[in-house]
């Protein structure tokens, strides 16, 4: 869902740099959220309903060329649909070839059974699904089934940090003192409490769903810097909380997942949790003005492979000594740090900052045994830097006594 290549269309879709849907799920949910079918000569078609899986979809929505972004399984294109008002609103269109026919028991446990874990979320911080389609095109083996996204966002989690590094980069090049930092690192800080409250959604449903597959690439910010947890190929909904609780073999992506995922062993909303914890170490590392190829150097020292694991560097302790060099480079020289965050004077804001990540460093220390309670915890925690009141955000917003209380325990360490 996220721009991978430049266009320099003039079409309906425009460029994937400004193809974005219009508005935040939040304001698309208060509008009424109906969607409708493109038809030829900018007719409004059907409604496009989550109950309606749509044989023959327009031509209009599988035929543009930009990708806009790939996971193991699926390909996600751009896509315009018309509102009530016959405007154009932008989609992402995640298609999954399938070998099965839609009415075999195969179809509906490896496909359908996605889409259903999908329709059921109703958060403003996830993805949403608002429609599904079957497509069979000629010259290719089985089906192609297509999940309708809502919103089409403007870039993925890592695109931003990678946004904001080069232009520190730019700012250090260019020896302007005077010139603010990135205005999106504030932006950066507030995503935190808004993704633990998504992942806490997700895990305190009744049938209570495990993503499995938290990292950066996953995680979107819409055309309304709205941010949202996304792509939900490996996730799975429990029918309680105890049979959350699962072992043996299991897809994984290897930099991202704790080692008891990868050895097969016993695990729970733990592995979501050292995922987020990843996530926000990458966040961090880019707030307090550094790279994140710098922290895949630094952590990729004590690793036996290549490419590194977090799982590794936690066990050789070079995550350890990244957080130590974060709080030393920002007590050193915190220029690129949004430093009114966590404080008003040197005295405060430092131990501020050490809070902030021993929390990521606690998160990602997380166990089977220890997860309980472990998101809350950080959502205290996170909130007390990040004192605007997200709108969208669904679940209770933490009080101000408990910040207080957190900001008091601050100087009374000092």
């Amino acid at each position: 869902m996220t721009g991978v290549k430049q266009a320099s269309s003039a079409d309906a879709f425009d460029s994937p740099t400004r193809a974005v849907s219009s508005l935040s799920l939040r304001d698309f949910r208060k509008r009424s959220g109906k969607l409708y079918w493109p038809l030829p000569g900018g007719i409004r078609g059907k409604e496009i309903l989550t109950t309606d899986l749509v044989r023959r979809p327009d031509p209009y929505f599988r035929n543009h060329p930009y990708i806009r972004g790939t996971t193991f399984k699926s390909v996600v294109w751009p896509v315009v649909a018309m509102t009530e008002d016959g405007k154009d609103e932008h989609l992402a269109l995640k298609e999954i070839p399938c070998k099965f026919a839609p009415d075999t028991k195969e179809f509906q446990e490896e496909i359908q059974m996605e889409f259903d874990l999908l329709a059921k979320i109703r958060h403003n911080h996830i993805v949403a699904v608002v429609g599904h389609l079957l497509d069979k095109r000629p010259g290719l083996q089985g089906w192609t089934y297509g999940f309708l996204m809502y919103p089409l966002a403007r870039q993925n989690l890592e695109e931003l940090l990678d946004e904001i590094v080069d232009y520190n980069a730019q700012r250090s090049e260019s020896q302007d003192e005077t010139s603010a930092i990135h205005p999106k690192v504030h932006q950066l800080i507030d995503y935190i409490p808004c993704l633990c409250r998504a992942l806490m959604y997700l895990h305190g449903l009744k049938n209570p769903i495990r993503h499995r597959d938290v990292k950066s690439t996953n995680v979107l910010i819409d055309g309304q810097d709205v941010v949202l947890l996304a792509d939900f190929d490996i996730a799975k909904k429990y029918a309680n909380v105890d049979n959350a609780t699962t072992q043996g073999p299991t897809a994984y992506t290897p930099k991202t997942s704790p080692q008891n995922v990868k050895d097969g062993e016993v695990r729970s909303f733990d592995s979501d949790i050292f995922g987020l914890a990843c996530v926000f170490l990458e966040v961090a590392t880019v707030i307090f003005g550094q790279t994140r190829d710098s922290l895949y150097q630094h952590l990729a020292k004590g690793c036996k492979n290549i490419a590194f694991e977090y799982s590794q560097a936690l066990e050789e302790g070079t995550i350890k000594s990244w957080i130590d060099h974060l709080k030393q480079v920002v007590r050193k020289d915190g220029s690129d740090a949004p430093l009114d965050r966590f404080g008003d004077v040197p005295e405060v804001y430092f131990t501020g900052i050490d809070a902030f990540l021993d929390q990521i460093w606690a998160m990602l220390n997380v166990t089977i045994d220890t997860h309980k309670g472990m998101l809350e915890e950080a959502l205290t925690c996170f909130s007390c830097f990040s004192p605007r009141k997200c709108l969208h955000c669904q679940s209770t917003e933490v009080s101000s006594l408990a910040c207080g209380s957190i900001v008091q325990s601050f100087a009374d360490i000092m």
